[in-house]
């Protein structure tokens, strides 16, 4: 009898290890697959063509989709500021299928004629795999 529980033991060891490896393989390659939109570099643009009706604020930049799958939509938005901290605007860009890899070059424009009231701005961004 002795015999047998001390075979045993090993085995059950041996087999408790080898699901842990399995599952921390299946766990990594989850994590690996996670969409991923980075911002690599955003600012803001201002112009005013002599006309406060015709003023145009920009925030202009690249994002990158740093994932290793492909982004059925990628989204950015921005929030204008004025200099007392109040939001003027809100304006978004989307990109359909962004391969994992590539860059995206976006504008993201409010026109109006408080346009020319920003001095800030706060970005964000949003995907779906």
């Amino acid at each position: 009898m002795k015999r047998i529980i001390s075979i045993t033991k090993p085995l059950i060891f041996a087999l408790l290890m080898a699901t842990v490896i399995i599952l921390s393989a299946c766990a990594e390659k989850k994590v690996g697959t996670q969409p991923q939109l980075t911002l690599i570099e955003h600012n803001l643009i201002s112009r005013n063509f002599g006309d406060v009706l015709k003023s145009i604020v920009a925030v202009d930049g690249r994002a990158q989709n740093t994932g290793d799958v492909p982004l059925n939509t990628a989204s950015i938005t921005v929030n204008f500021y004025d200099k007392d901290g109040n939001r003027l605007h809100t304006a978004s860009a989307v990109k359909n299928n962004l391969e994992a890899g590539e860059i995206w070059y976006f504008n993201i424009q409010f026109t109006s004629p408080d346009a020319w009231k920003t001095v800030r701005y706060d970005i964000s961004v949003d995907t779906k795999k």
